[in-house]
């Protein structure tokens, strides 16, 4: 049974619709405020799916024995003595999030087949039982943003385990231990809590694949097992101003070999002071890397502008989906094509080339929007936003196009092409707050689609090797690029 108003709307009833569906199986409300909460429910229900449910408690003579899903989100109810948790021997769906009344997650030993359990936005939430971590079956819970959470399971025995999100709990200040190897478990935020540090036990968690411990402001040290997570693609520990632990002595501590790559694809180090150290022991373990890099190691006052340099020239790698942040205002000398002020233009035809876009951004505030707009032949055929960060210096951006459009979107750019003719291209940088001081472009060379470069400017002292398509970055011209001297003219791809 679907009751699913098209808007927001009270419901006037006296509670007794329910009595006689004897063999309802499935209810899900929507959209509808009830004057009162229901006098009965059918025992035959399997799932409850109730937003705004108008009651802390299900109907006393309710008897859930073959309920499997019990999704109560927005509504006022609790987990209280009157829950009888022995009656639910088939639930595996439960789903409290948004309920206000909501202050502790009791015993719930007896609800053994649970698999999904979601707290999330549970505003008043204080307690989670350590009971929660021995359900067998768990593979996921999720208590996110519950503003309020102090105390949460102390140890965690479910080997079932493969997601944890407590992301946003303020008070939070513990995170639980973990026994013996957790194989299974591939997810983990912990972000924007109060947590001190990661128990020794972390070691265990062997499959995990993205961990998110930013803006953990109090963090101090990073577990001493970290790097070897051999299956670890995803990790944001940005905004962690006390970490003090570097990536060389971790690697030191844990005896890694130099040939032992981690197989990151996104990693966020911003406002984590990176030092020359962490930046070489990074490149090392993104040697094999193919895919995504958001690499942003802005506010890091102990990076060189060597180390600056070092991650910017990743580019020259062509990875795919290459991001790149750091302070400081250079463009790249292997750019193929620099120009002062936030537009520039090129040729292409054929079809649309793989490029990488670099920005020099003078931003006036600390956190601030850039708005990158794409035209083809003068119609505007793309727009992206993008947030970043500075401390108040100027702040250069690199990024391949790709990371920023859609397989489908980018396969529509060769829409806007006409066959056997010059197309113009036109990028435009806007900012929230300041100006774009210099942009340029870049043209991937390996890729399917390989781009000749017909026209150089000698005024910006960029040359071509034309059996290699790769810029050469020799003599005296070249160096005014590095001190934001000259432009370059059009280029045709």
């Amino acid at each position: 049974m679907l009751l699913q108003l098209p808007n927001e709307e009270k419901v006037y009833w006296n509670g007794e619709a329910f009595r006689k569906m004897t063999n309802l199986r499935i209810l899900i409300v929507e959209n509808a405020h009830f004057s009162q909460s229901p006098n009965h429910l059918p025992n035959s229900l399997r799932v409850l799916d109730w937003k705004n449910y108008p009651s802390p408690f299900l109907p006393p003579d309710f008897d859930p024995k073959n309920l499997v899903v019990l999704n109560l989100h927005d509504s006022r109810f609790e987990l209280d003595k009157s829950f009888d948790y022995k009656k639910y021997k088939c639930l595996m769906y439960m789903d409290l999030t948004h309920c206000v009344s909501l202050e502790e997650v009791p015993d719930i030993s007896e609800i053994a087949n649970l698999v999904e359990f979601y707290l999330d936005h549970c505003q008043n939430l204080v307690k989670v039982h350590d009971s929660v971590g021995l359900l067998d079956k768990l593979v996921k819970i999720s208590a996110k943003h519950c503003d309020n959470l102090n105390t949460f399971i102390t140890k965690i025995e479910s080997t079932s385990l493969q997601y944890l999100n407590l992301r946003g709990c303020g008070k939070l200040t513990r995170f639980p231990a973990f026994s013996d190897k957790m194989e299974k478990i591939r997810f983990i935020d912990v972000g924007a809590t109060a947590i001190k540090e990661l128990p020794s036990s972390f070691e265990n968690l062997v499959g995990i694949e993205a961990l998110h411990i930013g803006k953990c402001r109090k963090l101090r040290v990073l577990p001493s097992g970290f790097l070897m997570f051999q299956n670890l693609k995803e990790l944001n520990m940005g905004f962690c101003p006390k970490l003090q632990t570097s990536f060389g002595k971790l690697r030191d501590d844990n005896q890694v070999e130099p040939s032992i790559t981690l197989q990151l694809v996104s990693l966020n180090v911003q406002f984590c002071d990176l030092s020359d150290e962490d930046v070489f022991m990074i490149l090392s373990c993104f040697s094999k890397l193919k895919e995504l890099i958001p690499i942003r190691a802005t506010h890091c006052p102990k990076l060189t502008t060597q180390s600056s340099n070092l991650l910017l020239n990743q580019g020259l790698n062509e990875i795919h989906n290459l991001t790149v942040t750091v302070d400081g205002g250079d463009i790249p000398l292997w750019f193929d094509h620099h120009k002062k002020g936030g537009s520039l233009s090129f040729h292409v035809r054929k079809k649309f080339p793989v490029i990488a876009l670099g920005s020099v951004l003078g931003a006036t505030c600390e956190i601030f929007q850039v708005q990158i707009s794409l035209f083809i032949n003068e119609i505007e055929v793309y727009v992206f936003e993008a947030s970043l960060w500075t401390k108040g210096e100027d702040t250069t951006w690199l990024h391949d196009i790709r990371a920023h459009i859609s397989i489908q979107q980018w396969e529509k750019l060769n829409t806007y092409l006409i066959n056997k003719e010059w197309n113009l291209v036109q990028v435009s940088f806007t900012l929230s707050t300041g100006v774009t001081k210099w942009c340029g472009v870049h043209a991937y060379k390996q890729e399917p689609s390989k781009v000749i470069v017909t026209q150089i400017s000698m005024k910006g002292g960029v040359l071509v090797d034309k059996k290699t398509k790769t810029p050469l970055l020799k003599g005296a011209k070249s160096k005014m690029l590095a001190k934001g001297e000259g432009d370059t003219n059009k280029e045709h791809y």
